[in-house]
């Protein structure tokens, strides 16, 4: 069912693959809206912003106006939701459980590790 759920949110948040075959970046009024997960803000077929990549904006111009809109964008869904995102909404999570379950060397964490989720 989560695998489900994370593939629709893919193309949920990232509708216009049309874009990359074209190599046209959506540039409308959605992409003032973060998304309340991980996705490239420069990916072709997106059509919201990432709350890091607005985040970096924000840090970058002082005088940007929706620096508290961002803030409060993460802060809002990090508490209430916390990792439920990455686990079922976000693309970027789905990728991270799919090159997990690939046949590959998996390096054991140093035990003080778990410490810092």
């Amino acid at each position: 069912m989560r695998a489900w759920v994370q593939l629709i949110s893919v193309f949920m948040w990232n509708p216009l693959m049309g874009n990359f075959i074209s190599g046209h970046i959506y540039r409308g009024k959605l992409k003032q809206i973060c998304i309340p997960a991980l996705n490239c803000y420069s990916c072709p077929g997106a059509i919201g912003s990432c709350p890091l990549g607005s985040l970096q904006t924000v840090l970058a111009d002082p005088f940007y106006n929706w620096s508290f809109y961002v803030v409060g964008w993460l802060v809002v869904f990090g508490s209430f939701l916390g990792r439920w995102i990455c686990g079922w909404i976000c693309p970027f999570g789905m990728l991270q459980e799919w090159l997990y379950k690939a046949p590959f060397v998996k390096l054991a964490l140093p035990q003080w590790m778990p410490w810092s989720k």
